[in-house]
């Protein structure tokens, strides 16, 4: 998920210790987590949650409960994501 997420324009993340999950900061797209959580869902295809029942509307949450070239087509669809929203 990580090296996938690398190329993600304005996206952040923090390396988790041992969480099956990862917190993606979206606060540079001007959404809140809920609103770029829709964006992908309905354009990508990607399911994630937004922060805010996690305590963070400035971010997304992914989780890493599947296989590895289906994670890894998540985040690179993520990436792609975030390069036409600032694209625009």
């Amino acid at each position: 998920m990580m090296d996938g997420l690398k190329s993600a324009s304005r996206l952040s993340f923090v390396r988790p210790n041992a969480a099956p999950f990862l917190f993606l900061n979206v606060s540079q797209t001007g959404m809140s987590g809920d609103e770029f959580s829709q964006f992908l869902l309905k354009n990508y295809g990607v399911p994630t949650d937004g922060g805010a029942f996690f305590g963070s509307d400035s971010h997304v949450r992914l989780l890493f409960g599947a296989p590895d070239e289906v994670i890894l087509t998540a985040a690179k669809r993520i990436a792609a994501a975030s390069e036409e929203y600032f694209s625009r």
